[in-house]
């Protein structure tokens, strides 16, 4: 992969995270993530170390869904 290529990539993984095939333990990703925006909170992923912020905000299917 050429380096200006990895911006793209990156851009894309994100939106497929976010995206509606996104579905773990019966329910969407995206639905919990932004019952959590709601609450005013900002969301961070750390795809290299698989940590999400807010900690007290992780649930068991967000979990999973960094880890695959």
């Amino acid at each position: 992969m050429k380096y200006k290529n990895i911006p793209s990539a990156i851009h894309n993984f994100g939106h497929s995270f976010l995206s509606y095939e996104n579905y773990v333990d019966s329910d969407f990703v995206i639905d919990e993530l932004n019952k959590i925006s709601g609450k005013n909170y900002d969301i961070k992923i750390d795809w290299k170390t698989k940590k999400f912020q807010p900690k007290t905000m992780i649930s068991d299917r967000i979990t999973k869904s960094i880890g695959y």
